[in-house]
């Protein structure tokens, strides 16, 4: 009986965290009609497997998200955050051999600034080679107990067309393991960067992939072949090769960020794509070497005073404000951070092929 009871029991609870966890799901945009637009290329709804999720009659009835469903996501981001970090440290550490330069205190100093609560956001940015950069290599890189902890996992934006076009259930995982849906296309104002910003507002850990697509290639932001860069090398002269949202985070932050840059290498050979641009398979591969290699917080104070100088106080988010719509003075200083931002990640580039190639000297 007590058996029963127990087992009674844990199914309630056990549902009740999963209708919580649904009711609870990031929805993606497509009030235009579209998943995706950008430059002539565009995904229309309805178009091949993807479908529009939408709250149901049952979802109505049951009641909008509040503090007992919130209470749910919660437990069931104690489960998915864990399960899919140890996940990424089997795959990365054990079936693969990932290595993390420690030569000198940058990557001490990005686990010090996951560990910390001390108010301010820390933004990560990085190279992006594969669908599986983020969560396995985000969670691999931390040390184990760390990466289980949920309240320390970072927060990640997915094209809504890869994540959360699949249905209710497949979406309210990824919301579970902190993910949400971003627009490609969808330009610097969209909601989901809001989002993002009032995390950061609060202290938590984003990450972002300011190429903005999966890049199979050496150098940052060009890729090759059927994954080089959409951008022209006149519009890459003009704006960088980076995507504007993460420095909108960046420069309206209601006080500075920690910024710390990262880069990979092997991840591409880890889960490759074919010749169309679509992974080989759906598994990863074993027996691949993956290398890490952080950098030194990067500032952009100069940047953003220069700015105000010239135009004015930049408007803020976060603590009840309304999410800034970008002007055009505004691109001009997100031009300028991107461009920082990139040297940094070409710059990591380089001294992780100094290490590869044994001609490593450590900073200092």
């Amino acid at each position: 009986m007590r058996r029963r009871l127990v087992v009674v029991g844990g199914g309630v609870v056990g549902g009740s965290v999963a209708v919580a966890t649904v009711l609870e799901r990031p929805f993606a945009d497509a009030s235009d009609g579209l998943w995706y637009k950008s430059r002539g290329h565009e995904i229309p709804v309805g178009s091949g497997w993807r479908v529009v999720d939408r709250r149901s009659r049952v979802e109505e009835w049951l009641g909008t998200p509040n503090a007992a469903t919130a209470l749910g996501l919660a437990a069931a981001r104690a489960v998915v955050v864990p399960l899919v970090s140890l996940a990424g440290h089997a795959a990365l550490r054990f079936q693969n051999e990932l290595r993390v330069d420690t030569d000198d205190d940058a990557y001490d100093y990005f686990v010090r600034s996951v560990r910390r609560r001390d108010g301010r956001g820390l933004l990560t940015v990085s190279n992006h080679t594969s669908v599986l950069d983020d969560p396995f290599l985000l969670g691999a890189i931390l040390p184990l107990p760390l990466s289980l902890d949920p309240a320390r996992a970072r927060w990640a934006a997915c094209s809504q067309e890869v994540c959360f076009s699949r249905g209710a259930i497949v979406s309210a995982f990824f919301g579970a393991g902190k993910t949400l849906p971003i627009k490609r296309g969808g330009g610097v104002d969209q909601p989901a960067l809001a989002t993002l910003a009032d995390k950061l507002a609060r202290g938590q850990w984003v990450h972002m992939f300011p190429e903005g697509h999966v890049y199979q290639g050496s150098t940052v932001g060009r890729g090759r072949g059927s994954h080089a860069n959409e951008r022209s090398d006149a519009a890459r002269a003009k704006f960088g090769s980076l995507k504007r949202g993460t420095a909108k985070l960046i420069a309206h932050a209601p006080t500075p960020l920690l910024v710390v840059p990262f880069v990979h290498a092997g991840m591409d050979a880890f889960m490759p794509y074919d010749s169309t641009g679509r992974c080989e398979s759906k598994l990863w591969k074993s027996d691949k070497k993956v290398s890490v290699a952080f950098g030194r917080p990067i500032d952009f104070q100069d940047l953003i005073s220069d700015h105000e100088r010239k135009y004015g106080p930049l408007r803020r988010y976060g603590h009840g404000r309304t999410w800034p719509h970008s002007t055009d003075t505004d691109a001009e200083l997100y031009t300028r951070i991107l461009a920082r931002v990139e040297r940094a990640l070409v710059d990591l580039q380089q001294h992780q092929h100094l290490i590869e190639t044994g001609r490593h000297i450590p900073r200092r």
